[in-house]
């Protein structure tokens, strides 16, 4: 008679219910995912702001977060879901003057979109 380890036995059953159960931790490849086209439109609208447009095609499809900003920096949350952030830098302004942000400032750049909670005044 052949004596398996528990530990040998135990790994076998654990990987047969992983695999039978559906659903697990993995998102099949293809499923619909609400959260994922959110993101994905953010990432689109972000995509679609470039250097020397005006502040006022930025708060298009974003808004200014809360806190405090001037009219050379600025941080902006994603219209359709204010976790969604990006950080503008505007001509227009010197940093740090806290001039006024006029819709005709031009991006002088953008950070890449990030995850953040939203700031409150």
């Amino acid at each position: 008679m052949v004596r398996h380890s528990p530990l040998i036995l135990l790994t076998i059953v654990f990987m047969f219910v992983s695999m039978s159960l559906p659903g697990t931790a993995y998102l099949q490849q293809g499923a619909a995912c609400d959260g994922c086209s959110l993101v994905q439109d953010a990432l689109k609208a972000s995509d679609g702001l470039k250097p020397g447009m005006s502040r006022k095609d930025v708060e298009a499809q974003f808004e200014p977060d809360g806190g405090i900003q001037t009219g050379g920096w600025g941080r902006y949350v994603f219209r359709r879901c204010r976790a969604i952030k990006i950080e503008a830098r505007f001509t227009g302004a010197d940093e740090g003057t806290g001039a006024a942000m006029l819709p005709t400032d031009r991006v002088l750049g953008l950070s890449r979109p990030y995850l953040e909670v939203p700031f409150a005044d």
